[in-house]
């Protein structure tokens, strides 16, 4: 088949956990023999084709709600001309999707919205308090017209704006869609699709790891690249968006109050090109990161862009903490099982579907008090991430990902 993938960031600086979910999937696909194109946002240096797949660039940013700028119409005459069997966006909120939803039945191949993510249900904590800085991010990501929304906005009224593009824009658009998948089936995405009549289209299909980057040695060594020398090593890995809750992670570092252990923040500055570039590294977390690092000889900021850095990092990890307050089906959570690294998590996405083989807190307190009982109880430690290693085997491999798309693909 010749099959579209959109995603808003791929194989590019700063493009996150749905990044590598496409990534997976479009090299997966690519070996059963379909033709795979990926639609993305542009990025410098970036081959036009990596491990067979053909990626189609485009200088656009923003979504329906705030704004969005750049190639519009390119993107749009791409999507009606292609002669594809199949297109799949990946991830709701953003142009890649907002688009295509648009322009609806004009699209002639079948359509597959995947980890829709109605995440702006509930605007994040992270995103009401950072809405000070608004102007400046509304400048970066989307220049004039976004600034006109922020003008006479607020936290309030922007939440409003979500809801009406939800109910008003995204469900009515969706009934022209073939399938939707979603990742979890007690996760808020599909309750909200259900309650709305879109049931019937619905399918699940879970986030994944690779089995190929897990189950091999350690290539790049991180302690000894990075003269690590305490005795155990905590991580977390996301970029440097406020809501990923680095400085939760932080917070609940400093009250383990522990000499013995040292904390990896593993990240990127959020990707883009010109003034957007800049601005993420002005209005995201990555300043008070770095601030924390200078701070404490036991906390140490790390450039999350090579993929063997972070494979090394959680296989020498002994606990995973993450703060993310906005999350569907966490990436990191199906690395962690991988890697046999206790996974310490916030309520969010679909963490809850795996609560036997995780710990799920609410505060940096708990967080502090978890990871210091299980780095002391290292029998206990093992117990849990045996179970979830097994489950990851049978249940959340790529490849069993790729099996399931494939299957999908087919049968529309």
């Amino acid at each position: 088949m010749r099959i579209l993938l959109t995603v808003e960031f791929y194989r590019a600086y700063g493009g996150g956990g749905i990044a590598e979910q496409v990534k997976q999937i479009a090299e997966g696909l690519v070996k059963l023999s379909h033709e795979v194109y990926v639609a993305t946002g542009y990025a410098e240096n970036r081959p036009e084709i990596i491990n067979g797949v053909k990626i189609i660039p485009f200088k656009i940013f923003g979504n329906s709600v705030e704004g969005i700028s750049g190639e519009i119409d390119k993107y749009r005459k791409f999507l009606l001309s292609g002669d594809f069997d199949v297109i799949v966006n990946f991830a709701a909120n953003v142009w890649t999707t907002d688009i295509a939803l648009e322009l609806g039945p004009k699209i002639k191949a079948k359509k597959i919205l995947s980890t829709p993510g109605v995440s702006m249900l509930k605007l994040p904590e992270s995103y009401k308090i950072s809405f000070s800085f608004s102007g400046l991010r509304q400048l970066i990501k989307s220049f004039y017209k976004r600034i006109k929304v922020l003008l006479g906005s607020s936290s309030l009224n922007l939440q409003q704006s979500y809801l009406n593009y939800y109910e008003a824009f995204y469900v009515p658009a969706l009934k022209n869609y073939d399938r939707i998948v979603y990742t979890s089936a007690n996760y808020q995405d599909k309750i909200f699709g259900d309650q709305r009549g879109l049931t019937d289209k619905a399918i699940i299909i879970s986030n994944g790891a690779s089995k190929e980057e897990f189950l091999s040695g350690d290539n790049f060594k991180i302690r000894e690249k990075f003269g690590i020398k305490t005795k155990y090593l905590a991580i977390t890995v996301a970029n440097h968006y406020l809501a990923k809750g680095h400085s939760f992670v932080i917070d609940a570092f400093k009250k383990m109050r522990r000499q013995d252990t040292t904390l990896l923040i593993i990240g990127q500055i959020p990707g883009g090109y010109g003034l957007r570039k800049i601005g993420h590294f002005f209005v995201g977390c990555y300043l008070d990161c770095v601030l924390a690092d200078k701070f404490n000889k036991n906390i140490l900021v790390i450039d999350g862009s090579s993929r063997e850095l972070v494979l090394s990092a959680y296989k020498n990890a002994d606990v995973f903490l993450f703060g993310s307050e906005l999350e569907c089906a966490p990436l990191v959570m199906y690395e962690s099982f991988a890697s046999k690294t206790l996974f310490i998590t916030r309520e969010v996405g679909n963490v809850r579907d795996h609560q036997d083989y995780l710990e799920i807190i609410k505060t940096p307190e708990e967080m502090a008090k978890k990871a210091n009982f299980y780095l002391d109880h290292p029998e206990e430690r093992k117990k849990i991430t045996e179970k979830a290693f097994s489950e990851w085997q049978n249940d959340y491999t790529w490849s069993r990902v790729v099996e399931k798309y494939n299957s999908l693909l087919q049968s529309i």
